[in-house]
């Protein structure tokens, strides 16, 4: 009898229905003033309220208690965790996205895309091909 608790999701279709559902309701929306209409910037432009896609409001949507077990969920290598893998990678597109275009701050965006796994540090192999490079500083004569 296999240990550890039971699927939260029979089908794969079911736990793609959740998250669909969890994407579809982050999508941004206008500000309105109190008469209905759209609030617009100094150019004229609609201002969007952003609801953007999270791992914690996705862990929330599935029905996890944390955010561990979207990872957990995701290693197990099986149409369920590609389908996590998927969701994933859309909270991190969002991130991404709006980051480059400027609709989110960059140091918010920036934040974010690290809790991916990005990384804004610069990393320099002093090596060739792999292989250190013997360099030889002899004695001067």
């Amino acid at each position: 009898m296999p240990a550890g608790r039971p699927p939260k999701y029979e089908t794969v279709e079911q736990l793609e229905e959740i998250i669909d559902k969890y994407f579809d309701e982050c999508v941004p929306t206008p500000l309105m003033d109190n008469d209905g209409h759209a609030l617009t910037n100094q150019k004229g432009y609609p201002i969007f309220q952003l609801n953007p896609p999270t791992l914690t409001g996705l862990a929330l949507a599935l029905g996890y208690c944390s955010r561990q077990s979207i990872y957990d969920n995701e290693g197990k290598n099986d149409e369920f965790s590609y389908a996590i893998k998927k969701a994933r990678l859309r909270c991190e597109h969002y991130l991404e996205k709006y980051t480059l275009s400027g609709d989110i701050p960059a140091a918010a965006g920036i934040f974010g895309l690290k809790n991916h796994g990005w990384s804004d540090k610069q990393e320099i192999d002093h090596t060739t091909k792999g292989q250190a490079i013997n360099v030889y500083f002899g004695d001067g004569k």
